[in-house]
């Protein structure tokens, strides 16, 4: 049986490996660990806190296959936590087949977070069961012994990833997940390669900073659920370096490192060590710590087995260099162009945000932008970014210069947060923000104008759309940037870490800016930074539109 569900799509995810400590024969480079101290020892002298685990192990399924590994392979991490690595019973939690429902693994992660982690405590969470990648929405899953067809009912890697952020501000030290299914690719960042000096001071500097390490069984190839010994091929490699680690202390890159070569080696998957992006860590190294072992520097690692060189290759590329020589000189003085436009544009900028200039002279200033960026490089969008803000600048100040030339019929008034002070435009106020009566909240701060779209799930493109057809009080009206959206987030405030004026039930809003070729930017009200995403992508991440502008 193998540990992936077929939904109309394409499963789990590729993540580009890139490996660190090995030689250029597959072996290990002179890893040796040194150490003065036994486990006990260390244990005794280093270890502030305590270590829990979350295991997890799925065989039977209501409504999808069964499996015939996946609670072998939990019960023998268990009890190799238990029986070797410092891990005390009552801090074990062990969730078998239909126990293991999502409301149960939910309610698992709660408790270490709410009830049971302290500052310093170290949190080791393992599963074992089928999972699903969804491409379309860049989403992984954790399917749960209760789950029905619909992805809807599976455990969304998100709520895992949560969890990890919700156990750092606990005050969790280290963190390892270990998942011997897919998990979502968007979370990970590759890992610094496997340091050769290790010893006690290695030790004592990286146990002292915090680490969140991921360990996944594959990329986009099914997961086999047998291998051997009763165990996957993951589970078994990973067991076995375990069982048979005689160090004091190894860290999970390292078992990371000899897991990704033995399984890959052995079968037709390739296992992904990483470290999770954007939860706390800061290059420290999750430990398991011997309880049995004697001083480090005996014994080796366990051995990665020897590889055959490949035969040398006569070609010569010399043809194929010299074009990519030429493109590269080509690629430079595009950059250099994008440079100096962008020197100009920061400048565009400065003399937008003045008080001094009229507004015909900030058109004028957005016109010859315009006109700097009428060429298109053909190896960044960044011009592109550049060129739709100074257009919609250029057009909010050729209407502002009209409006200006004939008498308005109501002047603009300038709210006040007293509220002794009447106002018939005002609706509502919020310590430094006001509503006005037209659904504009303006920040009186940072002196921006916001109005809050539609409350439901929008694309960019949608959002864009709406944005530029915004007509609310003369117009004028941008997608947000990064750094504006980052100026309303304010952490406890409402429903949304955002002033409630702001009437909106998503966590994630669009910004006019890219990230990469492919995708956009998202500032995140739920954490309180930015997440890309594909404009396309909508449906589970509760995606909203403000409009903005400066006046």
């Amino acid at each position: 049986m193998r540990r992936t569900i077929v939904v109309a799509l394409a499963l789990i995810f590729l993540v580009p490996l890139q490996v660190g400590a090995l030689g250029g024969d597959g072996s290990q480079r002179g890893i040796v660990i040194q150490s003065d101290f036994d486990g006990q020892t260390l244990q005794r002298k280093f270890s502030e806190g305590v270590n829990h685990a979350l295991i997890i192990g799925i065989d039977e399924y209501e409504n999808h296959p069964d499996l015939d590994t996946a609670v072998n392979d939990a019960e023998a991490v268990a009890a190799v936590l238990k029986d070797k690595y410092f891990f005390d019973p009552d801090n074990i939690v062990l969730l078998k087949n239909g126990q293991a429902t999502k409301d149960r693994i939910m309610r698992a992660l709660r408790d270490l977070v709410v009830e049971k982690v302290k500052k310093g405590d170290n949190v080791f969470i393992y599963y074992a069961g089928h999972g699903w990648f969804d491409e379309a929405f860049e989403i992984g899953y954790w399917v749960t012994a209760e789950a029905g067809k619909s992805p809807a009912t599976f455990l969304e890697n998100s709520i895992v990833y949560k969890s990890v952020a919700a156990l750092d501000r606990a005050g969790a030290r280290h963190v390892y997940l270990v998942s011997d299914s897919c998990f979502s690719g968007s979370f990970l960042q590759e890992h610094r390669a496997v340091e050769t000096d290790i010893d006690d001071r290695y030790f004592r500097e990286k146990y002292a900073k915090p680490s969140r390490n991921i360990l996944t069984s594959g990329g986009n190839e099914p997961v086999a659920d047998g291998g051997k010994d009763g165990h996957s091929i993951f589970a078994y490699y990973f067991l076995r370096f375990l069982e048979q680690n005689r160090y004091p202390f190894v860290s999970a890159k390292q078992v990371g490192v000899y897991v990704e070569q033995m399984v890959a080696r052995n079968s037709n998957q390739t296992p992904i060590s990483r470290y999770i992006h954007g939860v706390g860590d800061e290059k420290g190294q999750f430990f398991f710590i011997n309880e049995a072992s004697r001083r480090g520097g005996d014994e080796p690692l366990p051995a990665l087995p020897p590889v055959e060189s490949p035969p040398s290759s006569g070609s010569s590329f010399d043809d194929v260099k010299k074009r990519l020589q030429e493109r590269q000189r080509v690629r430079n003085e595009w950059d250099e162009w994008l440079r100096r436009c962008g020197s100009r544009f920061a400048e565009a900028k400065e003399i937008d945000e003045s008080d001094l200039a009229t507004p015909e002279e900030k058109a004028l200033v957005w016109s010859r932008v315009c006109d700097d960026l009428q060429s298109n490089h053909p190896y960044s969008e960044e011009d592109e970014s550049m060129r739709d803000f100074a257009e919609s600048r250029r057009k909010h100040w050729e209407s502002q210069k009209a409006a200006g030339q004939k008498k308005k019929s109501e002047p603009i008034h300038v709210a006040s947060v007293d509220p002794k002070v009447a106002d018939p435009k005002i609706e509502k106020t919020d310590r430094h923000f006001v509503k006005y009566k037209n659904g504009v909240v303006k920040d009186t701060r940072t002196g921006l104008e916001w109005y809050a779209g539609p409350d439901k799930d929008t694309d960019w493109h949608e959002a864009k759309a709406w944005v530029d057809s915004l007509d609310i009080d003369g117009g004028g009206w941008l997608l947000p940037s990064r750094m504006e959206l980052k100026s309303l987030y304010e952490k406890g405030t409402g429903s949304r870490n955002v002033t409630p004026l702001l009437d909106t039930t998503g966590w994630m809003v669009w910004t006019v800016e890219n990230n990469g070729p492919s995708h956009k930017w998202c500032w995140s009200f739920f954490n309180g930074f930015e997440i890309g995403f594909k404009p396309d992508a909508i449906e589970g991440h509760g995606h909203r539109v403000f409009a903005v502008r400066s006046r």
